[in-house]
């Protein structure tokens, strides 16, 4: 079976930002914002307010109200579980594809497709590489993944040598 994989449109970071619901925590001098069972949806504000390049977002609160923050960086399940012990590590939805060939990058195109989801599925960022990697060490040989979430793609070569 063959399979493209046609552009996405852009998203804009701060509107995606600004039209949750989240979650306040404060450790430290850090303020962590997140929406529960969506590892997608984690933002901090560090001494370090450059990211959305300085601007102040507004983050609506679960519990009522918002909170403005200057300069918060879209972040990661992993920080958020190191600092706060809020684990969402396994709370990515995303959706993907294994597959014999690459044809080709822009826009991607597979074909020999061994496996394929038309829609995403929750658990680990890496969820469709690693599963990539079980296959090749079955299999004896390279494949190819695919792999969507809300923020991006990702697409590489699982080689039996590299395992």
């Amino acid at each position: 079976m063959k399979k493209v994989i046609l552009n996405k449109p852009m998203l804009c970071g701060s509107y995606e930002a600004e039209h949750r619901k989240y979650v306040k925590i404060i450790e430290g001098s850090t303020t962590w914002l997140y929406v529960p069972e969506r590892a997608e949806f984690i933002y901090c504000q560090t001494n370090d307010r450059t990211g959305f390049a300085g601007r102040t977002i507004t983050f609506p609160l679960i519990d009522g109200g918002s909170v403005s923050l200057i300069g918060p960086w879209h972040t990661n399940a992993h920080a958020l579980f190191a600092d706060t012990g809020v684990d969402l590590r396994d709370k990515h939805y995303t959706k993907g594809l294994i597959a014999g060939q690459r044809l080709s990058c822009w826009p991607y195109e597979f074909d020999d497709v061994i496996y394929y989801e038309e829609e995403p599925i929750i658990g680990t960022f890496n969820r469709i590489e690693e599963m990539c990697k079980k296959l090749v060490k079955g299999q004896g040989k390279a494949l190819f993944y695919y792999s969507e979430s809300f923020g991006g793609s990702t697409s590489g070569l699982c080689d039996i040598q590299d395992l």
